[in-house]
């Protein structure tokens, strides 16, 4: 963990003591509702993009590295994130990334952004910013856009698939016990794998430009107690909001086979079923 966590923060280094292609900074809120569930979520972030490990041709004119920090405020958390995304071909990415936060109680809502356990099976109870979460990760996306093919501007499919393994770290937890960070489930200090796939088709439309549907697969705690088939899928509708320049609006109707229990917070799996809706509005500068 800490060798990754190394890495980024080395490309990090790297990358402000070269000269930037382009600089742009976003904000992004992120607001959910579903059957007992609230989300609200805030980030602002300042992203560079470098030119790197360009060539000719069109797989290889527009390689980059963008590095990406990030900071993130709910009620219940908040988190500073760096990400570093290389694009060595246009149809591949290599993410490197880490994200350090913590978490607290909001009573009014009866929600714990930080809870812990002494033991597998056993109630979680408050750990407010009595530690440090940790989640460095590693992922590779592999993706291609029909559109680069065809000249129709109706005729533009998207397709990647991503995958990622992660560490995720609570500084006062020991390895046998579990703990929560901003209503995740249960997790212990140990690492985790998430596939994600997406299937998109772009919309030459003023309102609406992309409508798709994405898969994510969750393996927890993936080399010990193997906490497998946990799938999360959504129904996508993207908007640039053409009426305000630099605006986006993303809704997202997710549906979900397994739930968190109460107070132990352990995984259920089950038949797949609604869990929310959630509009995510990004500005960008």
């Amino acid at each position: 963990m800490k060798r990754t966590i190394f890495v980024v923060l080395l490309i990090v280094g790297v990358s402000i003591g070269l000269v930037a292609q382009s600089g742009s900074v976003t904000a992004k809120l992120t607001g959910a509702l579903g059957p007992g569930s609230v989300d609200l979520k805030a980030e602002g972030a300042y992203q560079l993009k470098i030119p790197m490990l360009q060539g000719e041709g069109p797989l290889f004119e527009g390689n980059n590295l963008k590095v990406k920090a990030a900071l993130g405020v709910s009620p219940i958390a908040a988190q500073v994130i760096v990400d570093a995304v290389l694009t060595p071909i246009a149809l591949a990415e290599v993410n490197l990334g880490v994200a350090v936060g913590s978490g607290w109680a909001f009573p009014l809502l009866k929600m714990n952004g930080l809870i812990k356990a002494p033991a597998e099976g056993a109630a979680m109870v408050d750990e407010t910013l009595k530690g440090v979460y940790v989640k460095p990760k590693a992922g590779v996306a592999l993706q291609f856009d029909t559109g680069a093919i065809f000249a129709s501007k109706w005729a533009s499919v998207v397709l990647r698939a991503y995958q990622e393994l992660n560490f995720t770290y609570y500084s006062n937890a020991e390895k046998d016990e579990p703990w929560e960070f901003e209503l995740s489930g249960e997790l212990y200090n140990s690492f985790n794998y998430k596939g994600e796939y997406i299937v998109g088709y772009k919309l030459p439309l003023e309102w609406v430009n992309l409508v798709g549907v994405q898969v994510e697969h969750h393996v927890y705690d993936a080399f010990n107690r193997k906490h497998g088939g946990l799938v999360d899928a959504s129904i996508l509708v993207n908007s640039p909001f053409p009426i305000v320049d630099g605006l986006s609006l993303l809704m997202a109707i997710q549906f979900t086979n397994f739930k968190a229990q109460p107070d132990v917070r352990n995984r259920v799996v089950g038949r797949l079923r609604f869990k929310r809706v959630a509009l995510i509005a990004t500005y960008s500068i």
